[in-house]
């Protein structure tokens, strides 16, 4: 009976340690290695959404000063800018942005100064301690210049410009990888104090839902009549074929890793079967089912791919977070948010238990096949 077949399948798992042992081994780390890819690559988009922002901010308007390189002829000022923005159906919020090149106490180089006018906690700035700035005085910082500079989370930088000071209170540390990461995020208030008569270039622009970004874009050229106007929109940065690079290679990886621990899991049951050849005849002979020898040979392997998933999903696990550790600090000399290790719900790690299962089972079929359908008489003719 089908009940016998799977016994006899669970004993013969547990009586040969020693091939046991090495399909055991196949099955892990077929298991972590796409635990890991898919962990590695679920962190990565989020990395990916959170410095492009393209979840958030879908276009963005660069305004050439009248006297800027490469300015065309019908640069727009800072009020038609807005207007321009704000007449467009399907501009949901709009903050603009302004940069200087400031000096830091305690900083040997320059470092850049962004300011917002408007409310920008929209924008998506992750943060890996600390709070968004509120007020004037406030700002966020990435790690790495509060590293250059030893302050930390509510202390004070002096920053000046061109001869004017202004003192800026730390009250969060941002996931920040803006060119070489020495800046600052402020209030357009603090920018005014050290350079009056700025006025913001940047404009980062969310679209309503239903949006087409490249149907405003060519609404917003249209509307402008100026056909040289700078705006982006989402996708066209340079970081998304980066991370999808990174990701393609990932899943390029584990595919590799996953057959290669499949065919371990082939040899191992051939190996096996062959060795078996005998006993699997006298058990057929008995009145063992075709049928039955396949369940016993798959379910032998089952067993195996259930130890092999457990071994093998907390590997992976492990493999991703510090792998992803050792990226953003070599990368961006930044900690990861946690926010970004938490991508293994219980689905997930339920799916991903399974496949070591599946691996097995996916590998022993064809030697359970070649086994229950063996003839008997030559493997018994010496009897």
């Amino acid at each position: 009976p089908l009940p016998r077949a799977l016994s006899l399948g669970m004993t013969d798992a547990m009586a040969r340690p020693a091939r046991s042992a090495m399909t055991l081994a196949a099955v892990a780390i077929g298991v972590a290695t796409m635990t890991f890819a898919v962990g590695l690559t679920r962190s990565l988009d989020m990395v990916k959404h959170s410095l492009t922002h393209d979840l958030t901010v879908q276009a963005t308007l660069e305004r050439h000063t009248p006297e800027g390189k490469g300015a065309s002829a019908n640069s727009l000022t800072d009020g038609q800018a807005v207007a321009l923005i704000q007449a467009q159906k399907g501009t949901s919020r709009l903050v603009a942005e302004g940069l200087l090149q400031v000096h830091v106490d305690g900083l040997g180089q320059p470092a850049r100064l962004f300011g917002y006018r408007g409310d920008a906690r929209w924008v998506g700035y992750e943060l890996l301690s600390g709070r968004w700035f509120a007020a004037p005085t406030e700002a966020v910082a990435p790690q790495a210049l509060l590293n250059a500079t030893g302050k930390a989370v509510g202390d004070s930088v002096t920053v000046s410009f061109e001869g004017r000071q202004e003192s800026l209170k730390i009250v969060g540390v941002a996931f920040d990888t803006n060119g070489d990461n020495l800046l600052l995020r402020a209030d357009w208030s603090a920018m005014t104090p050290l350079a009056p008569g700025l006025t913001p270039q940047t404009y980062d622009i969310q679209l309503g839902a239903g949006t087409d970004p490249r149907q405003y874009r060519r609404q917003v050229l249209t509307s402008s009549g100026d056909p040289g106007l700078d705006l982006r929109i989402a996708g066209d940065s340079s970081t998304d074929q980066t991370f999808l690079l990174i990701e393609s290679v990932l899943g390029g990886l584990a595919t590799v890793l996953t057959l290669i621990a499949m065919a371990g899991v082939f040899n191992t049951v051939v190996l096996s079967t062959r060795k078996k050849a005998r006993d699997t005849a006298i058990l057929k002979a008995l009145g063992m089912t075709p049928r039955q020898v396949i369940v016993m040979v798959l379910v032998s392997v089952a067993m195996i791919g259930v130890a092999g998933a457990a071994v093998g999903v907390p590997a992976g696990q492990l493999l991703h977070r510090q792998v992803l550790t050792l990226m953003g600090q070599i990368a961006a000399s930044t900690p990861v948010p946690p926010r970004f290790y938490a991508v293994f719900p219980l689905g997930l790690l339920a799916l991903l238990a399974g496949a070591g299962v599946v691996v097995g089972a996916v590998a022993a079929w064809l030697p359970a096949t070649w086994a229950a359908r063996s003839s008997v008489s030559p493997l018994l003719a010496s009897e």
